[in-house]
């Protein structure tokens, strides 16, 4: 289907197009491995771009395995049956949500830094990889 992300990207930006003529469009992101197609989207459509940050509750021992997520917004969703199943103590929970917390407030710091709209897109390209690679320590 795709030969590689950035030939996925330039197909799903094709078919974005018609929504040039739009107002009122935001492109949100997931960091890290959706931001690069969103910002391709927003920057090909005339949309502003943003990132919404959202970190995982990981299961101990297993941090693949989800407990529940939070949003930057504060918002939190918990899995009940992994909860159950795991019998994960409400202070494990607390405490890990609480570091996502941390977590988000240093990647909001770190992800919205710069305009990345109003930098010329070679350096944006570098920029944008320097972010995600400071992203995922």
């Amino acid at each position: 289907m795709f030969t590689e992300r950035r030939d996925s990207r330039l197909q799903l930006v094709k078919k974005l197009n018609h929504y040039k003529v739009g107002k009122g469009l935001l492109v949100l992101a997931l960091p890290r491995g959706g931001a690069v197609t969103a910002f391709e989207i927003a920057h090909t459509i005339g949309a502003p771009f943003d990132v919404l940050i959202v970190r995982k509750i990981g299961f101990p021992g297993q941090p693949e395995l989800a407990v529940g997520a939070i949003s930057e917004t504060g918002a939190v969703v918990l899995n009940d049956r992994v909860i159950s199943h795991g019998g994960e103590s409400k202070k494990y929970i607390d405490e890990e949500i609480s570091r996502q917390k941390d977590e988000i407030a240093r990647r909001i710091r770190l992800y919205r830094a710069v305009d990345i709209l109003k930098i010329s897109r070679a350096r944006r390209s570098s920029l944008w990889m320097t972010v995600s690679q400071l992203g995922r320590r």
